[in-house]
């Protein structure tokens, strides 16, 4: 009995260090590390890439080069909301570098952590 008990705490430990594949968020589907204003007003949403894998919720803050910071906003749902896409559009003279965390997403029926991200948007 002591074995059984034993290879089952063994089993629960293996299984609680399992690592869960997460699917890449991307904000506008945008694959490279730089975006235009235009791109992701154009499609101002975060995807997963997975059908069955949406984004609840995420923070997201705008950071031009001489330090000023917009931010963080706190946004329900996968789009960005008309108070983000107003910054977007009053920072389009410059470069700025744009972090998106706090990502939560429904993934096959159960809630996941993203992984943080960000990109630099500029002309």
């Amino acid at each position: 009995m002591k074995h059984i008990l034993l290879l089952l705490l063994m089993a629960v430990a293996v299984a609680g260090r399992a690592q869960v594949s997460l699917p890449q968020v991307k904000l506008a589907n945008i694959d490279t590390s730089y975006a235009s204003y235009t791109q992701i007003l154009s499609y101002p949403k975060l995807v997963t890439g997975m059908p069955n894998c949406e984004v609840t919720e995420f923070t997201i803050t705008f950071t031009i080069k001489d330090g000023a910071s917009y931010g963080p906003y706190s946004t329900k749902g996968n789009m960005l909301t008309d108070d983000e896409k107003i910054v977007i559009k009053n920072l389009r003279n410059n470069v700025v570098k744009i972090k998106v965390d706090n990502i939560s997403m429904r993934c096959d029926g159960q809630l996941v952590q993203g992984h943080s991200f960000g990109l630099w948007m500029g002309n």
